[in-house]
């Protein structure tokens, strides 16, 4: 069984590499049909969207021996750059004509772009998931991995409205606790960032919870 939960891994790894190829060659395509570099954040994103990914790869082989300075700094950096994963999401927040090419051609590509972040972080989420409840059990780690997705929601709110990034952890952590602090000690007062924590929590959380069942499904099919 742990052979084909890592064969299906590898596949869906190498779905998303695919992917990312066939939407970083639309995107450059983008840049020498209209001369605009329109979209460019994408690419930027995107990279991004893979870094939680091979913090969690990494971890696991590292989580199993004895370096718990590596675990812990691998898992931190997966915690940290998460959110990047389903970020990409709201970028259709920038879809609209412009003129310079078929605004259905922008539609695809921020579909494409926003699919694999998805999937990158529903990968991401599913390896942690699974060290966990090897780790903790069943109910604990599905309540910290349902716990990061909301983080993650919240998260998406403050790259999104406040435009943070999360490398401002490190280099301006004062003035991201401040904002952070203002929105829980009255988050009546900020109804944006209620309605955008909690939609994409129910969002992510019903993707992630479908994809979960599918894998195991799938893995108690192919035992």
């Amino acid at each position: 069984m742990k052979r084909t939960v890592e064969q299906f891994l590898r596949q869906v790894l190498g779905l998303l590499v695919f992917f990312s190829a066939v939407a970083s060659t639309m995107l450059v395509g983008r840049f020498l049909v209209t001369g605009s570099t329109r979209f460019g954040f994408l690419l930027w994103n995107l990279m991004l969207a893979w870094v939680p990914v091979a913090a969690a790869l990494w971890f696991i082989p590292t989580g199993r021996s004895s370096r718990p300075i590596a675990s812990i700094l691998l898992l931190i950096t997966w915690f940290i750059f998460l959110p990047n994963t389903f970020y990409i999401l709201s970028d259709f927040i920038h879809l609209r004509s412009t003129g310079d090419i078929n605004v259905l051609y922008d539609v695809v590509l921020l579909f494409s772009f926003a699919s694999i972040g998805l999937g990158l972080g529903l990968v991401s989420l599913g390896v942690i998931h699974s060290w966990l409840r090897r780790t903790f059990g069943k109910i604990t780690s599905a309540a910290m991995i349902y716990g990061t997705i909301f983080l993650c929601s919240f998260a998406i709110y403050l790259g999104r409205y406040l435009r943070w990034n999360s490398w401002d952890i490190i280099t301006n952590p004062l003035g991201l606790l401040v904002d952070i602090s203002d929105r829980v000690v009255a988050p009546l007062d900020h109804p944006k960032t209620l309605s955008t924590t909690f939609i994409f929590f129910g969002f992510i959380s019903l993707i992630y919870s479908s994809s979960w069942w599918l894998a195991r499904r799938f893995s108690s099919l192919s035992d």
